[in-house]
C-alpha cells in the first residue's frame, strides 16, 4: 500500500564476546538509524543449517552455546 513505509531498519552495531572458558558466546547488538525496529531476527549457522530466533526489541542481546556456530547474522524488523 503507498502509504504504509517500507523504509528498512539500518543494520544493527553487532559485538561479539567470548566468555573465559570460552564456551560460550555473547552476541550483542545495539539499533542503528532511525527507522522504528519492533523485532530482532537472530540467525546462526552451524554446517549446513541455520537456526532462526525470534526475539522482542527490548532484547539486545543472546548467548550461543553451540562452539560449532560458524556464521551469525542480526537483523531488525519492522511491522511492515
Amino acid at each position: 500500500s503507498p502509504w504504509l513505509d517500507k523504509t528498512l531498519p539500518a543494520k544493527p552495531n553487532v559485538s561479539l564476546e567470548k566468555d573465559v572458558t570460552g564456551s560460550k558466546i555473547l552476541l550483542k547488538w545495539q539499533p542503528a538509524g532511525k527507522e522504528q525496529v519492533q523485532l530482532w531476527v537472530v540467525q546462526t549457522k552451524t554446517g549446513a543449517e541455520w537456526q532462526t530466533e525470534i526475539l522482542p526489541v527490548e532484547q539486545n542481546s543472546t548467548v550461543i552455546t553451540n562452539n560449532q556456530v560458524e556464521d551469525v547474522a542480526v537483523s531488525g524488523v519492522t511491522r511492515y
